[in-house]
C-alpha cells in the first residue's frame, strides 16, 4: 500500500526503479516509471540491480506485514524481514546509497503511549522484534540511513491489494454487513498519502535519523471506524465494539502505540494530519 502511494505521488524528476513480488507478475495495473518482478530474498538479483541502476537511495517497503503470519512462520518471516533487509543494507553501504527503512509502531511495548523516539523499543511480538533487529543492525553499519516508524496506516491499496482498517470498514458497510471492531487498543492513524510525502522528503534529502510518523489523533480502531462511516456517509450502527481479548490472534497486540510526533514536527517540518483530513482526502481521490 505504501509502495503504491509512493509511486503515485513521486515527482516527475525522480528516476525510480520499483520492484514487486514475482508472484504478482504480470501486474494487473500499471506502475509509473520502470519496474520489474524481483524477489527481495534473491541476493544475486538484488546485487545485479544495484550494479545496473546505481541507486542514490533505497526506500525499503517490502516485508511480510501480517503480525499473525509472522508469529506462526517465524523462520520464513525472519528470512524476508531481517536477512533480506540486511543484505540490501550491505549493498547500500558498498554502493554508497542512502537507505530508508520502514520500521513500525510495533517496536514499542504499548504500555504507556504516546511514544517518542527517546523510549527504548520493547516489542511484544515477533514482527516488532524483527523491526528492532534491523534497526539495531543499521546502527552498527557504515551506511547512511533513515528509520521511519509509521503508525497504523490507512488509504486506498493498489488494485487487488490487501485491505486496511479503513477500506475493510468501507467494504463491509457498503455491503450493509455488520462488523466487529476492537475498541481498546490505541493508535495514531496515519494516511498513506501523508506518509508517502514524508518518505520522499527524507529520501531525496537523505535525512539521517529515526522518526516516529503518525497522525494528529490518538484513537481506537472502533473510533477510526466510526469516523470512516461518518466521512463516507455509511451506517455506523453496523459497527460493534469488542475487546482485543475477544479476538483469536496468534500475535500479541500492544495496547497503546500512539505517537508523540514532536521530533517529526521540529526536524522534518511536517504537521500531523487529522484522521478526518486524511479520510476526506481519500474520499476526494475516490475508491478503486
Amino acid at each position: 500500500m505504501l509502495g503504491y502511494a509512493l509511486l503515485q505521488s513521486k515527482s516527475p524528476d525522480i528516476e525510480v526503479m520499483s520492484v514487486y513480488n514475482p508472484s504478482e507478475d504480470p501486474l494487473k495495473y500499471e506502475l509509473p516509471g520502470s519496474s520489474r518482478a524481483l524477489d527481495v530474498s534473491n541476493l544475486s538479483k538484488i546485487t545485479a540491480l544495484f550494479k545496473e541502476f546505481k541507486p542514490e537511495a533505497i526506500i525499503h517497503t517490502a516485508a511480510q506485514g501480517s503480525l499473525d503470519w509472522c508469529e506462526e512462520n517465524k523462520r520464513e518471516a525472519y528470512a524476508v524481514n531481517v536477512t533480506s533487509t540486511k543484505n540490501i543494507i550491505n549493498l547500500c553501504s558498498k554502493y554508497g546509497a542512502h537507505f530508508v527503512f520502514m520500521s513500525s509502531n510495533a517496536v514499542y511495548a504499548g504500555d504507556h503511549g504516546p511514544y517518542n523516539e527517546k523510549v527504548t523499543p520493547k516489542p511484544v511480538n515477533h514482527y516488532g522484534e524483527m523491526k528492532v533487529a534491523v534497526e539495531d543492525f543499521l546502527k552498527s553499519q557504515d551506511v547512511s540511513f533513515t528509520v521511519l516508524r509509521p503508525n497504523l496506516m490507512y488509504g486506498w491499496p493498489c488494485p487487488g491489494g490487501r485491505d486496511n482498517q479503513v477500506t475493510r470498514v468501507i467494504s463491509s458497510l457498503r455491503a450493509k454487513e455488520p462488523i466487529n471492531i476492537v475498541s481498546d487498543t490505541y493508535f495514531s492513524p496515519l494516511s498513506t498519502t501523508f506518509m508517502a510525502t514524508v518518505t520522499w522528503h527524507v529520501a531525496t534529502n537523505m535525512i539521517k535519523g529515526t522518526y516516529n510518523i503518525g497522525g494528529a489523533d490518538r484513537m481506537t480502531l472502533f473510533e477510526l471506524s466510526e469516523k470512516t462511516a461518518k466521512v463516507f456517509s455509511l451506517d455506523a450502527s453496523l459497527l460493534s465494539p469488542i475487546s482485543h481479548k475477544d479476538t483469536q490472534a496468534a500475535a500479541k497486540r500492544a495496547i497503546d502505540t500512539s505517537f508523540d510526533c514532536s521530533l517529526m514536527q521540529r526536524e522534518l517540518k511536517f504537521e500531523p494530519l487529522s484522521v478526518e483530513e486524511g479520510l476526506e482526502g481519500m474520499k476526494e481521490r475516490g475508491s478503486k
